[in-house]
């Protein structure tokens, strides 16, 4: 499909450099987005005679469209030393010079050319005290953040939470972030992963479920600037399902009334209404800072089937209707139009990929992960490469030491070919990441767990369908919606490297069901509502049913909201109410005053159910009430104590039994006694720190070894790492006992020095080896622990293999 590579003829490279030349000059969005489109194409698609020519009117006219750091991939010498190679007239000299100071900013020594966007951004939030930034992933708005959060550390007292959905995303920023302090010489600033009460500047890089834990401990800073990425998952706080959403929710909730925040920093993508977004929580005006002019093109290519022909449509979004031209060679896609991967279709996408050539990077978007990983596999056997990069054996072999001798991924990485998903361990799905930038990796297979920001140096995003299924079932059919398509065509195009993005859909006509593909393909932006007033309306009958009873609530759907309400009065008294109304909860007098009265009825001591705010108070005070009378077991204290999984196992049953609801959300359906025993047994050695090596080979796998493998991993990274100590926090609480032991469960590790490391973003199983290799005689209580480890793997780091060593660079910072 690829063909050979065309080279623009002169004839039409002058039309294009007169519309550009007039597209420059002109304010409006449409105009600077075609002329920023026509440099991408013409300079991509030009002979290296004719962007010598070329390269001085692309400076001057990428400058004066706003996008001045883009001239790094016209002039390489820019991107490298910050300083153009001469130009052709002194007179272009001075044009490129007005048009870029003022859009220049000096950090200490540094000086970084921004976008005027990011410009906008860093003025704004200089100016304002709450500031809503929506922008495409590729519009640098991060980085715009970073530099504001480097010079308000030199400018002002108060620490920075940096609060993010996911962990890989907790290592991304953090990592950028260190790499910043020393550029802009300010490398004295301490930067956390975890939260920890300090005198010091610091940068703390969270989840939002650290950074509730900081709060709830009271613990946070007089003085705080906060920045929320990826906010639109606020939009699910009203999903029964999804408790993430609801904790960044209270989150902000909880730190506006604190009053200790100096800054506000709300950013997510494509969001229309980032303005009022910042207006619904906070209550007070926000400044918006928007663009939608990207330094990256985004062009989509779709195969469509029409009348019984194929055509491969290409949309931009500054085209009224696609390019459209018709498939000769039919053959070559014969698998379009399968519901199922077959082997049809696999070949299919192999040729694609084949054809985008050697330096195309790509991102194949799968609807779970078992496909994930068997798509994988599939183009591992099928495609052909030329040369073997040495760095793709050390990385099988890495995975094989550290994982299972037949872990699947060992093997697809062998021919450029990865996966990523939530069922990837995090030593390894950070070596997979750190391979792709590398470019080791060329192709990889990735599900929604691409989605939550992770920047990823992909040029093209090849999708099948919008389908997150691979069969339909009983129970619905869960699509991306156009704004998660739209946001995952946005990872196609490496900022500052890519021109252009390409994203490949393989069916279109899995597209054409509600919305046409004409908007399909177009960029989507979203209302953002975060709220429950919509939930509360639906559900409003069984929730003031079950808030007249002293006892806990039904379950179902409607339970969560009476969670809120209960808690949210228990915290508050009547003055909740003006809480309840703030997210869309609007109970009559008579109705708070029966909650009230209600809840009036519970033994458990108040500050024993607030410390779980997403428990019913009457479901806390079952625990209470049985412990009262020494009817419940006692939790280990340590990972040590005997028989750790026989009593775990007996306090799990409690809560399938009497504690259902919570039961189902932390660890699922499933109630067999061999899964319970299988989770507590699993705990023992996690908590241990045995590595994950050691845990599957003692599974000692003889059948379906692939799928048994990714689900003691699934096992381990969802039930036992997130479910058990989430399950059981309440009960250790309210039993005084416990907390110890869940720590190391959560962290998978028992030891100080592990703990120092993975607190700096060392994923576990490359820091229990650290420490077993080059800190073995380090005990934790050390005064200068973190001066000792950073020396220590300084001097030994060379011990290790090529993927730990990258691993574990952060931490000798």
């Amino acid at each position: 499909m690829r063909g050979d590579e065309q080279v623009i003829d002169d004839k039409l490279l002058k039309k294009a450099i007169y519309a550009i030349d007039e597209l420059r000059w002109k304010k409006d969005i449409f105009s600077r987005r075609l002329a920023t489109l026509l440099i991408a194409l013409t300079w991509e698609h030009s002979s290296s005679k004719q962007r010598e020519s070329l390269s001085d009117f692309f400076i001057v006219s990428l400058s004066r469209l706003g996008i001045a750091p883009s001239t790094g991939m016209i002039d390489h010498d820019f991107a490298i030393t910050g300083q153009y190679r001469p130009t052709n007239s002194f007179l272009t000299e001075l044009q490129i010079a007005a048009l870029q100071s003022s859009n220049e900013i000096r950090i200490s020594s540094s000086i970084f050319l921004l976008t005027e966007f990011q410009l906008g951004v860093l003025n704004a939030i200089e100016r304002h005290r709450l500031v809503g930034i929506s922008a495409p992933t590729s519009a640098g708005k991060s980085f715009a953040i970073y530099l504001t959060i480097i010079r308000h550390l030199q400018q002002s007292t108060a620490s920075v939470i940096y609060v993010v959905p996911t962990l890989s995303l907790v290592s991304q920023v953090s990592r950028d972030l260190r790499e910043l302090t020393r550029k802009t010489e300010t490398d004295h600033v301490r930067i956390f992963t975890t939260y920890h009460p300090t005198d010091e500047k610091s940068i703390f890089v969270l989840t939002q479920e650290r950074a509730m834990g900081a709060i709830d401990g009271s613990s946070l800073p007089e003085k705080g600037f906060l920045v929320v990425d990826e906010v639109q998952n606020l939009e699910r706080v009203a999903q029964d399902s999804d408790q993430r959403a609801k904790i960044l929710f209270d989150l902000l909730k909880e730190l506006k009334d604190s009053g200790r925040l100096e800054k506000i920093v709300l950013s997510g993508p494509r969001l229309s209404n980032i303005g009022n977004v910042g207006f619904e929580i906070f209550g007070e005006p926000s400044d918006e800072q928007e663009s939608q002019l990207a330094p990256v093109v985004n062009i989509t290519y779709a195969i469509e089937q029409h009348k019984g022909r194929y055509w491969l449509n290409q949309y931009v979004d500054t085209l009224e209707a696609p390019n459209s031209i018709s498939i000769t060679e039919q053959g070559r896609i014969a698998g379009y139009g399968q519901s199922l991967y077959t082997d049809q279709f696999l070949d299919y996408l192999a040729y694609l990929v084949s054809s985008l050539g050697p330096k195309s990077h790509n991102i194949i978007f799968s609807p779970t992960a078992a496909q994930a990983r068997n798509t994988a596999r599939a183009l591992a056997a099928k495609l052909v490469i030329d040369d073997v990069d040495e760095r793709t054996i050390s990385l099988a072999e890495y995975l094989k030491e550290t994982v299972h001798p037949s872990y699947k991924l060992a093997e697809t990485v062998k021919m450029g070919v990865g996966y990523h998903s939530g069922r990837v361990p995090m030593h390894a799905r950070a070596a997979i990441e750190d391979a792709f930038r590398l470019g080791v990796i060329k192709d990889l297979v990735c599900t929604t767990s691409l989605m939550q920001g992770v920047n990823l140096p992909a040029t093209t995003v090849i999708v099948r369908n919008p389908n997150l299924f691979i069969k339909r079932s009983k129970y619905g059919a869960a699509k991306l919606s156009p704004y998660e398509f739209a946001n995952l065509r946005g990872r196609a195009g490496r900022l500052l490297k890519d021109f252009v993005g390409r994203s490949v859909v393989l069916d279109a006509s899995a597209f054409v069901e509600e919305d046409t593909q004409d908007d399909l393909f177009k960029d989507e932006y979203k209302d953002l509502s975060p709220g429950y007033h919509e939930a509360f309306d639906q559900h409003r009958r069984e929730v003031v049913e079950n808030l007249d009873h002293p006892e806990p609530a039904s379950g179902g759907p409607h339970k969560f909201l009476v969670i809120y309400i209960r808690q949210t009065l228990l915290r508050l008294g009547l003055p909740g109410t003006n809480r309840l109304r703030e997210v869309g909860i609007l109970l009559s007098n008579d109705e708070i005053s029966n909650t009230l009265n209600a809840l009036n009825n519970l033994k458990i001591p108040k500050a024993k159910a607030l410390s779980h705010r997403y428990w019913d108070p009457f479901d806390l005070d079952i625990i209470y009430r049985l412990s009262e009378h020494n009817n419940l077991p006692s939790l280990p204290s340590s990972v040590w104590d005997r028989d750790v999984a026989k009593t775990l196992h007996d306090i799990i049953e409690f809560h399938a039994d009497q504690l259902n609801y919570y039961y189902q959300r932390y660890i699922g359906e499933s109630t067999e006694d061999r899964f319970v025993w299988a989770m507590c047994l699993s705990v023992e050695k996690w908590a241990r720190e045995v590595s994950l090596r050691d845990i599957l080979d003692q599974r000692h796998f003889i059948e379906n070894i692939d799928d048994k493998i990714d689900e003691q991993i699934t096992l381990l990274m969802n039930k036992v790492v997130y479910g058990i100590p989430s399950l059981l926090k309440p009960y250790a609480d309210i039993l005084n006992q416990g907390a110890p032991m869940l720590a190391s469960i959560e962290w998978g590790s028992f030891h100080p020095v592990t703990r120092h490391l993975l607190e700096k973003g060392v994923p576990r199983d490359t820091a229990i080896s650290a420490r077993k290799n080059l800190l073995y005689d380090l005990n934790g209580d050390e005064n200068d622990l973190d001066e000792l480890v950073a020396n220590r793997l300084t001097t030994g780091i060379m011990n290790l293999g090529y993927w730990e060593r990258r691993q574990l660079s952060e931490a000798m910072d």
